[in-house]
């Protein structure tokens, strides 16, 4: 039997074909779309930027779930743990991550009934799009877009460890293509050879 001489045995990982979804957005420009929400002029574009961070940032949620959330509800605590704050949909149960809970804490008491984001129009096309219209962003930030958001919240989650038949639950995507195109932002180990322990049930410090 051959015996591994270095971690140099381990390719280099590639990608054979580019992924057609967006990256995540990354840490400067998320923290840049909250300061616009804080610096919206009215505190209705503020409730609605604020929601759609909160809620596709911090849950993954989609544009039509993120509309119609209602804190009393979809958001729940949990019961031995007040960190942990969840969004009840009739698929799944999602867990928010903890740095969006405190924003999400203060939309439920601000906004105990009703729909998080506010009132929502039915009777256009694109009611996201629609609650979005007005709302200022500096001119070198890309456009916001739900579907990123839920892309950054995945990567997060992924890089978490989180096993991926639980990552399918909280999400409520069973897509490979989704997965695959996740896995360029997902970064390997810091010790290009731990995950090969892993794979191989070993405990590298052991």
């Amino acid at each position: 039997m051959a015996q591994a001489q270095s971690p140099a045995w381990s390719p280099a990982v590639m990608f054979p074909r580019p992924s057609t979804l967006s990256g995540p957005y990354t840490s400067d420009t998320l923290a840049a779309y909250w300061q616009a929400a804080y610096a919206q002029a009215t505190v209705r574009r503020q409730r609605v930027l604020k929601t759609v961070l909160t809620l596709g940032g911090g849950a993954g949620l989609q544009a039509s779930e993120i509309l119609s959330v209602s804190a009393a509800e979809n958001v729940r605590q949990h019961p031995h743990d007040d960190r942990l704050w969840v969004i009840v949909l009739p698929d799944r149960t999602v867990p928010v991550r903890i740095d969006y809970a405190p924003v999400l804490a203060d939309l439920c008491e601000r906004y105990p009934t009703g729909r998080l984001i506010g009132r929502v129009s039915r009777k256009v096309n694109d009611p996201m799009g629609a609650m979005l219209e007005g709302i200022e962003f500096p001119v070198h930030l890309p456009p916001l877009r739900c579907r990123r958001l839920r892309i950054t919240w995945m990567a997060r989650v992924l890089n978490d460890d989180v096993r991926i038949s639980e990552f399918q639950r909280v999400s409520g995507t069973a897509s490979a293509k989704s997965l695959e195109g996740l896995t360029p932002h997902i970064p390997v180990r810091a010790d290009a050879s731990e995950y090969l322990f892993k794979a191989a049930g070993i405990n590298a410090e052991a």
